[in-house]
Order: structure tokens, then C-alpha cells, then sequence
């Protein structure tokens, strides 16, 4: 048999493309040239080895588990100046104004105290703090009302609820609910957060926050650097940070459900932006590649095997009989002459399921 005609057959049984560097390994180990001489009775050897080597072999999945992480670009030049524009913008504002002068005595906190000096008056053990209902439910007009007087909009205030009542992680009766935290930027650039209170000068700065990087009511001048700098600005005086490119990692179960999110400013170049995506993505590099109806089906089925007991022989015999009873196309079945132990459907399934899903483990194994 040809050598062309072996990569079709072996192609046509895997149900894609021909991996190069899996056929290099297995010209290496001699496999090749023993089933082109003797086709019938080497080729079940090269479809099990080239199965095991295509499961082993990395296939551009992530190299570690993936983290949730963040990371922002620094501002350039224009930014900083439009950083100070709004600055400035926000210090014209009569609340920012009233809130220093009546709050703050007419004095800044230095930043090297600000986290000393929130903690100081942050809600003690026990103390009420004000929360929202996380659930999407309209809220009654007295709670609106109250919420309109914290300086939120009717249209938030109507999604929203103002909870008085003991912390809400610790009171059953409050399921659904999410404490409100007054987020703050440390001098080394980490953040830091509080309950808000309902009374007091936390409060008034939670309002002053909202004012100006928050609700959609108002002139918004700190929205683009966001609430935790405005909190900064607000008691330091530190011109707000606005990065150039924001970019973060989220996600939760199996890595090919997770996501990249870019903040870019407009003026960012597209090599900008493809330097973060690149950084976020990790050793990642490469293009996702295509999965055929074949390999998504078995995936499907190899997820669901997972969590059963049963013999990979059972399996495949499950799987040929759907394509003999026509829930699948015929030529997807799996040799069971070549393959009497079903290595390579075992093989073929986990690898499908592994691409599907982006892990990297089965039951615990590689």
C-alpha cells in the first residue's frame, strides 16, 4: 500500500486531518513502513498508536489550569491628560465640593492613610448595611423612594431594595441579596472594599461615588476610571486611573466555556490589543481548530460515559449501533476486527471529549 493511500485510509477511520507531528512520531517508531508492507495485519497497530499519541501529544490545549486573572495597560500621554481633565471636572462638582468641605474639613487624606482611615469608620460586626436584591424583581414604591434619596435613579431604585437588618450573609430571611462594598485603590495599586454603611460619612461618600462613576443621572465625569478610583479621588485627591487597554480571564467549569474581556480605549493599535488578548489567552497560542459532526458526537456520548461504568467494547457496540439503526451516519462506525479491546475508540472518545471540552484530564488521568 502507498504511502497516500495509508494516510487516507487512517484519515478516514480518525474522522479529521492527519496531525503531522503524530505521523513523524509513528514513521519514527517504524509503524509506518511495517503497514505499508503488510497492511492486514500491521494497520490495526498504526490506528491504535496513532490514537494513543494523538491523545498524549499536546494539541494547543491550555499547558495550566486557568486562572481568573487581570491586568491593565498604563494610560499614555493623552490619557493621562484626559485622567486630569476629569479630575479636575469631578473637583467643580457643588457634591464633590460639599463633601470635602463638610466630610473632610477642607482636608485631603493622605493616600498612605486612606485605607486607615475607611476602616475607621466602616460598619462594626452586626452593624446594618445596605444591599441590593441581586434577583431581578421590581421593588416596592417605599424602597424605591428610599433608594431615590441615597441618590440612585428611579429606574435603578425600582430594580433595588435598601436592606436595614443584620449582615446578610448571616440572616436566612435575606437570600438573594448582595451587600453593597465602598471599593477603594491602595498607593501599590491592589484594591480594597467595605460594607456600606446607612449612616455617616461612608455613606455620604458611597453617594458621591455613585454621583460621579456610577448612575445614569448626573455628569458621570470619573465613569471611565470607575467607582474604586472615584472613592481615591474622592478622599486623596489622586488624579483617577484610566487605562489604555483592560483586559481580564473569567470562568468557571470546563476551560472551553471561559472568557476573555478587552476594554480598550479607541485609540488603542490593533497590535495593542492583540499583545493583551495574547497575554490573557496564555500558552495558547495557536488557532482553535474546526470539530467535525463525528468528533462532537462522540464527545457527547463520551461525556455522559464518564459518569457510568461499563467497558469501552460495551461502548463501541453502543455506538456502531446507532449507526446501524440510522441516528448516525453509517460510516462513522469503528472496526471491531482491528481493534478487538476497542483501544482506539477509547482513545478517539477521550480525545474527543477533551477538545470539546478544553480539560485536560479524564477521571482524574491525562
Amino acid at each position: 500500500m502507498t504511502t497516500d493511500a495509508l494516510r487516507e485510509r487512517l484519515q478516514s477511520d480518525i474522522g479529521r486531518r492527519i496531525r503531522e507531528d503524530v505521523w513523524q512520531e509513528l514513521a519514527r517508531r517504524g509503524v509506518v513502513a511495517l503497514a505499508r508492507k503488510n497492511p492486514a495485519a500491521a494497520y490495526g497497530k498504526l490506528l491504535s498508536e496513532y490514537q494513543e499519541i494523538d491523545a498524549s501529544f499536546p494539541t494547543g490545549a491550555p499547558k495550566r489550569p486557568l486562572q481568573s486573572r487581570e491586568r491593565t495597560t498604563p494610560p499614555d500621554a493623552r490619557l493621562e491628560g484626559l485622567s486630569r481633565l476629569l479630575a479636575e471636572r469631578a473637583a467643580r462638582d457643588p457634591a464633590a465640593q460639599a463633601f470635602r468641605r463638610d466630610v473632610l474639613g477642607g482636608r485631603l487624606v493622605e493616600w498612605d492613610d486612606l485605607e486607615s482611615w475607611i476602616s475607621a469608620r466602616a460598619p462594626k460586626p452586626g452593624e446594618p448595611t445596605l444591599a441590593i436584591f441581586t434577583q431581578r424583581r421590581y421593588a416596592t414604591d417605599v424602597q424605591a423612594e428610599a433608594l431615590m434619596k441615597l441618590g440612585l435613579s428611579e429606574r435603578l431604585a425600582r430594580l433595588a431594595s435598601l436592606a436595614e437588618s443584620e449582615p446578610i450573609a448571616d440572616d436566612p430571611d435575606h437570600v438573594g441579596w448582595e451587600r453593597l462594598r465602598l471599593r477603594y485603590v491602595r498607593r501599590d495599586g491592589s484594591s480594597g472594599g467595605v460594607p456600606v454603611p446607612t449612616y455617616g460619612p461612608l455613606l455620604s461618600l458611597h453617594r458621591l461615588v455613585r454621583r460621579l462613576a456610577v448612575d445614569d443621572v448626573g455628569p458621570q465625569p470619573l465613569a471611565e476610571a470607575g467607582p474604586e478610583w472615584a472613592t481615591t479621588w474622592a478622599l486623596c485627591g489622586v488624579t483617577p486611573f484610566i487605562p489604555r487597554i483592560r483586559v481580564s480571564v473569567t470562568g468557571h467549569g470546563m476551560p472551553s466555556l471561559w472568557r476573555i474581556s478587552l476594554d480598550a480605549n479607541w485609540r488603542a493599535s490593533a497590535e495593542e490589543v492583540s499583545r493583551e488578548y495574547n497575554w490573557a489567552r496564555g500558552p495558547n497560542p495557536g488557532r482553535d481548530k474546526p470539530m467535525k459532526e463525528r468528533g462532537i458526537a462522540l464527545a457527547l456520548l463520551a461525556d455522559r460515559w464518564r459518569g457510568e461504568d461499563g467497558s469501552w467494547p460495551d461502548r463501541r457496540g453502543e455506538w456502531n449501533a446507532r449507526c446501524d439503526g440510522q441516528a448516525q451516519p453509517r460510516s462513522w462506525r469503528f472496526r471491531v476486527k482491528d481493534d478487538p479491546y476497542a483501544k482506539s475508540f477509547s482513545n478517539q472518545a477521550r480525545a474527543s471529549w477533551r477538545r470539546l471540552t478544553g480539560s485536560e484530564t479524564w477521571g482524574g488521568k491525562r
